[in-house]
């Protein structure tokens, strides 16, 4: 007697989600970068509230402070005071624009948690040092290598192949200064969502653009000149506007310099992603 097996239909594995390795492309990170905004809009317009203050009063200061010492002190003894007071201004510049960048990249760092002004202040004052710290970092290894080969194509300026020498060697300080400014552009974001500072953050900075620096200079690139082209016809278009025309330009400048940022952090996620696929 045959006996009648029911064969049962083949259980099939379920299909594994693929997730990509590969960089997003621009258009994919300027959506991010507004999805981001549109979650935080309340606070990012705070940040960027009292970034375009602390500008406008600066700028305001400086410029009602040149003109009194003109009118009042003489012109030549104006010229250092000026330059004292311009110095001055510069350093509480930095510091006091150090708090709304940090706010922008706090806000874009929590986008999916709750946060309160307060605390989202505080967090960000307290970084502030660590902030210029690495910024002045950045400058010396930056900066100093772009100074090394300007100085160096000088000292041969003058010899047999001084001409050529000279100009290779001024090209490659405009060109470390692009390579090493693409190399630790994420360093600002390496302190705010990893904690890490100074060096370490440089490091990990270099260590994420890893092999595709020319993937990460092409997205700021594209950034850079579509921004700068709303920048520069916004300018041009608040120039005609009397009274409250720069007023409106500042606004405008602050904004892109935020968006900026905030876009910024969005490369540096997707970057993080593809080198920490599991975190």
């Amino acid at each position: 007697m045959e006996q009648d097996y029911q064969q049962s239909a083949p259980v099939q594995a379920p299909e594994a989600v693929h997730i990509s390795m590969e960089p997003k492309k621009i258009g994919e990170l300027f959506k991010d970068t507004f999805a981001v905004i549109k979650a935080r809009i309340g606070l990012f317009f705070i940040a960027g509230i009292i970034m375009f203050v602390i500008t406008f009063i600066i700028i305001s200061v400086f410029i009602t402070g040149t003109v009194g010492l003109f009118i009042f002190g003489g012109v030549a003894r104006s010229t250092l005071v000026i330059g004292l007071l311009a110095i001055l201004l510069v350093v509480i510049s930095i510091i006091f624009q150090s708090w709304p960048s940090l706010m922008i990249l706090n806000i874009a760092n929590d986008a999916e948690r709750r946060l309160r002004v307060k605390d989202l202040l505080v967090r960000s004052f307290k970084k502030i040092h660590s902030f210029i710290w690495i910024g002045f970092l950045e400058g010396l290894v930056i900066g100093g290598g772009y100074l090394i080969l300007l100085i160096f194509s000088l000292i041969f300026l003058g010899s047999s192949f001084g001409g050529i020498l000279t100009l290779f060697l001024m090209i490659g300080a405009f060109a470390w200064a692009i390579i090493s400014g693409v190399w630790f552009a994420f360093s600002p974001m390496v302190l705010v969502a990893e904690g890490l500072r100074g060096i370490q953050a440089l490091k990990r900075s270099k260590n994420l653009v890893g092999g595709k620096w020319s993937i990460v200079f092409s997205r700021f690139f594209c950034m850079g000149f579509i921004l700068g082209i709303i920048g520069f016809i916004s300018n041009a278009i608040f120039e005609m506007i009397p009274v409250v025309g720069p007023i409106l330009g500042m606004l405008a400048n602050s904004f892109i310099a935020f968006f900026m940022y905030v876009y910024t952090f969005v490369l540096y996620k997707d970057f993080k992603r593809i080198k920490q696929p599991t975190s």
